[in-house]
């Protein structure tokens, strides 16, 4: 229902506030009140025109009571918050709009990332040294080299870094030179085990053209693989095979021909380890360790994460091995982290607020919501204040899916609306801000990780 202002005709707002109260706003004209809570807007609305006619709304009349309630924050203690830093207009904005409560603000500041070796000096095949160098890549960062000399000398290696800092390249490259270097035609050597098809599949590219270079063989394994690809594996295996532990599973369980396969394989990579925790993780140390029984020799492990807490203990117990980790850094400049109570309306609101205002600065935002439901209605309120927002969720159609990275990452779309199902490194290019809903700090990292790529 729609309420007119008394004073300007413009939409009122009535929200109801986390501490039972009804706030009555009018944001063209900015007046404002605060009354208790009922049920019945229409009351609600009755009694603040009864009250403007009285003389007691005025604009910002309530600001002090909104202070002694709790439900915004005093402007001196956001500037003591903002202390030396220098917020953009953006930020400046969110934090003195005086509709939510400023529960945090801090910079996130990310180190320079320690340089490693030139590309030249590694001693890597001449194919993955020219495609290197064609892809601008004449120099590794410091945790690169390291990982890649663990590795090729057949270290079991844990490789800690940030979000779009190069874990991949970390990890592919020794891989594919030590399969160049002893690797038999006809034998599956490396299994990359990826959280979710999508994730392998996005991924898939990517390492596919760097092994070609050097004639090592790459495929994908997954429930989406066509009963033809899947005849075309089992009679020419490739040298590594992409894949979830999903599938793992299912044919250890059932002794198929596919889990013959991996009889011969030599390397196991985890890639985004900390996703394996809890009841699923114990789940899957066990796949690893019937995938163990079944090799004909010892598997060298290869995790990689941005987000695990005492990654040391975590992996050894994951893989029932002894590992070494590897700390990274890869992400230059800083982010703006501000963490926000919706004290005076609904998250919704605050959320499609929030991507309103970074879209009308060209921000590319990703807007995190933890169920299908709620990033669907979120896109809808979203498209009625004009923003250029599409969903990207588990359950649409594959094609659709790639259809909104392929524009996000286009920048034909400002926005996307997602659920988890981008949490896990899909690359959709330049990512400028991230909205998100209530999350374990664990997997707030992980989205926090997708901006400023």
């Amino acid at each position: 229902m729609k309420f007119s202002c008394p004073n300007c005709k413009s939409k009122i707002e009535i929200q109801k506030t986390f501490n039972k109260k009804m706030h009555v706003s009018c944001s063209s004209c900015g007046i404002e009140d605060l009354l208790e809570f009922s049920k019945n807007y229409d009351e609600v609305f009755l009694e603040f025109l009864s009250r403007f006619d009285d003389g007691l709304v005025t604009k910002n009349g309530i600001s002090e009571n909104l202070k002694e309630e709790g439900i915004v924050r005093d402007e001196n203690e956001i500037k003591k918050m903002i202390g030396e830093n220098h917020p953009d207009s953006i930020t400046e904005t969110i934090l003195f709009s005086k509709k939510d409560y400023i529960s945090q603000y801090k910079i996130l500041k990310h180190p320079e990332p320690k340089m490693g070796c030139k590309v030249s000096e590694m001693g890597l095949d001449d194919g993955i040294t020219k495609y290197l160098k064609k892809s601008n890549i004449n120099q590794f960062y410091k945790f690169q080299e390291e990982a890649i000399n663990e590795i090729i000398f057949g270290e079991n290696v844990i490789i800690e870094a940030p979000t779009a800092s190069g874990k991949t390249e970390a990890f592919v490259i020794p891989v594919i030179q030590k399969i160049q270097n002893t690797a038999e035609s006809g034998n599956v050597f490396a299994v990359f085990v990826y959280p979710t098809k999508a994730l392998a599949r996005d991924q898939y590219p990517k390492i596919q053209n760097l092994a070609e270079k050097i004639g090592v063989t790459v495929n994908v394994f997954d429930g989406d693989t066509n009963q033809t690809e899947r005849r075309d594996i089992l009679e020419n295996p490739p040298h590594i095979l992409v894949t979830n532990f999903d599938v793992i599973h299912y044919h250890l369980w059932h002794q198929t021909k596919f889990s013959s396969l991996l009889n011969t394989v030599k390397i196991l990579v985890v890639d985004e380890a900390h996703v394996y925790s809890g009841i699923f993780g114990s789940n899957v140390h066990y796949i690893i360790k019937r995938l163990k029984r079944i090799c004909s020799s010892k598997i060298q492990f290869i995790a990689a994460s941005a987000t695990l807490e005492d990654a040391k203990e975590f992996c050894e117990k994951l893989f029932d091995a002894k590992m070494k980790i590897i700390h990274g850094s890869g992400k230059k400049g800083q982010t703006d982290f501000v963490m926000l109570f919706p004290s005076l309306r609904t998250q919704r609101s605050l959320m499609v607020d929030l991507t309103k205002k970074l879209t009308e600065k060209n921000h590319k935002t990703m807007v995190f919501s933890n169920s299908h439901l709620n990033s669907e209605l979120l896109a809808i309120q979203a498209k009625k204040q004009k923003v250029n927002i599409k969903v990207h969720r588990a359950g649409l159609m594959a094609n659709y899916r790639k259809s909104v990275e392929k524009e996000f990452k286009g920048d034909l779309l400002q926005a996307i609306s997602c659920t988890p199902t981008l949490e896990l490194g899909i690359d959709v290019g330049n990512v400028d801000g991230v909205i998100s809903s209530t999350i374990p700090v664990n997997r707030l990292i992980q989205r926090i990780g997708r901006a400023a790529r």
